[in-house]
């Protein structure tokens, strides 16, 4: 069972149990869109590749180190052997 608690400043649309973007998240958004702007308009004039893409991949990696350690995943190990055998 998931139990979504109500953060005070969203709003909720009827019946949708889907949060409503607040001010915050609009500006956040153009935000965003200007510093990838400006990122690809300098890495373009200095002649290397944009950094958002990477950086952005950077952060989802570390995001999910983050949570596998917090909730204790560890990495599995595959074991290519054709003689050894799984039991059912």
């Amino acid at each position: 069972m998931v139990v979504h608690l109500h953060e005070p400043g969203r709003r909720q649309r009827p019946g949708s149990g889907h949060d409503e973007p607040t001010v915050y998240d609009g500006l956040r958004a153009v935000l965003l869109l200007l510093l990838t702007g400006i990122d690809a308009l300098l890495t373009a004039l200095i002649g290397i590749r944009p950094l958002a893409p990477a950086l952005s991949r950077l952060g989802h990696v570390i995001a999910d180190e983050y949570r596998a350690g917090r909730h204790g995943y560890v990495d599995a190990e595959v074991v290519d052997d054709p003689e050894c055998e799984v039991e059912p």
